[in-house]
């Protein structure tokens, strides 16, 4: 074939500008025909908004430009660990109903209540923890993505266990000691198992009697049998609850 004359390339070149005007005039056309068709774009979830990435007369490709980013507030979902040996209790614990969850905002913000809503069915990571996530109504949007929080589980209500204050506790390569006081006002070291921890109150298994007081600071300068000098108010004590 003949290469094109410099005319036929540039009547080559109209021809197909002027079909690509005739195809934007129709579509146009459609577009103002089809009220289901407009300038609003309409967000597929609810949400907060952040910086709108395009303005007018910017070219918005379809899966290629960010009109704005949509962050869902209400509810809100927390991923956290958890033990594997805390996992039969969780999982029992769903058997029988909702397992409540409170999500306590870094800084002392007012903690959210929910529920656990999804276990992963693996670990997979060599952590010896399993991932959980929570549903959190967030109704007064005090939760905000990517906040860090406390994660406090509950697996239901123990009654009749051994307790002691979490600063009682000292730990060690060999377990947890927690330190007695006497008739005597002398110190004497118990070796405790700990079942698990709430907040600043730990679960003993055993180990203790109910009522004996116990040390709960300075445990680090005392030796088994020296005296003990009670800094001022009533001594802590193990409590059975």
């Amino acid at each position: 074939s003949q290469p094109l004359s410099l005319f036929g390339q540039r009547r080559v070149q109209f021809d197909e500008r002027r079909a690509g005007t005739r195809a934007d005039h129709q579509f146009g056309r459609f577009v103002s025909d089809d009220p289901s068709i407009g300038p609003d774009v309409a967000a597929p979830i609810a949400g907060r908004t952040g910086a709108v990435g395009a303005t007018v007369g910017n070219l918005a490709v379809s899966g290629q430009t960010e009109l704005v980013r949509i962050a869902g507030m209400q509810p809100m979902h927390a991923w956290f660990s958890l033990p594997l040996a805390q996992l039969p209790a969780l999982r029992e614990a769903m058997r029988v109903g909702p397992v409540a969850v409170t999500a306590i905002p870094e800084g002392g913000a007012q903690a959210e209540e929910g529920t656990v809503e999804l276990v992963e069915n693996g670990s997979g990571d060599g952590t010896g923890s399993v991932r959980v996530r929570a549903r959190l109504a967030n109704a007064g949007d005090r939760l905000w993505p990517d906040m860090q929080c406390r994660i406090e589980v509950r697996l239901g209500v123990e009654r009749g266990v051994l307790t002691v204050p979490v600063r009682a506790l000292q730990t060690g390569q060999d377990g947890a000691t927690v330190w007695t006081i006497g008739a005597d006002r002398t110190a004497r070291p118990v070796r405790v198992r700990v079942l698990r921890v709430a907040g600043d109150v730990a679960v003993l298994e055993g180990g203790l009697e109910d009522g004996v007081r116990i040390v709960v600071d300075g445990q680090m300068r005392l030796t088994p049998g020296c005296a003990v000098v009670e800094a001022g108010g009533e001594a802590a004590r193990a409590e059975r609850r």
